[in-house]
């Protein structure tokens, strides 16, 4: 008898077995950490609905810990950048939720273009601030943006 003759026949005429969670671990960025961290923050303050909370709550945990144990207390420079990080992702939290709110189909363009600026131009700012995390940090993981002039002031 072989290892494979050994292994069980699964039966398919029961309900199917709930599978283990998968936990998945790459290597990524204190700033794409700490960007994660803040944007499961807000949601943890602005979602209401209990059975996303609960989601939420795991995976910020889950993030908590990674980075307590990776860092240890954060420093002021780098627990001032998360805050601004934080403020960010809010401001673009802000501008899509008009976008994609109840009343979204009758946003005007002209509305929706000042919204969609707003977000783009916070992504660009949340970049930055990643960025700035990774180089304070001498990160191993570092995000390339590709477009011209990203990164340069003016």
């Amino acid at each position: 008898m072989t290892d494979h003759d050994k292994t069980p026949v699964q039966s398919h005429s029961g309900p199917a077995a709930t599978p283990a969670p998968l936990e998945v671990s790459i290597p990524i960025s204190l700033g794409e950490l700490l960007d994660k961290v803040s944007i499961l923050e807000i949601k943890s303050e602005r979602i209401t609905q209990p059975e996303r909370l609960v989601n939420v709550h795991h995976e910020l945990a889950l993030l908590n810990a990674a980075r307590d144990a990776t860092l240890g207390p954060l420093s002021a420079e780098i627990a001032s950048l998360a805050q601004q990080l934080k403020a960010v992702n809010e401001r673009i939290w802000d501008a899509e939720e008009v976008v994609h709110g109840e009343d979204h189909a009758t946003l005007s363009d002209a509305a929706f273009l000042r919204q969609a600026r707003i977000a783009f131009e916070q992504n660009d700012s949340r970049a930055r601030l990643k960025r700035k995390i990774n180089d304070l940090t001498g990160s191993a993981v570092v995000e390339e943006k590709s477009y011209p002039n990203f990164g340069e002031e003016g």
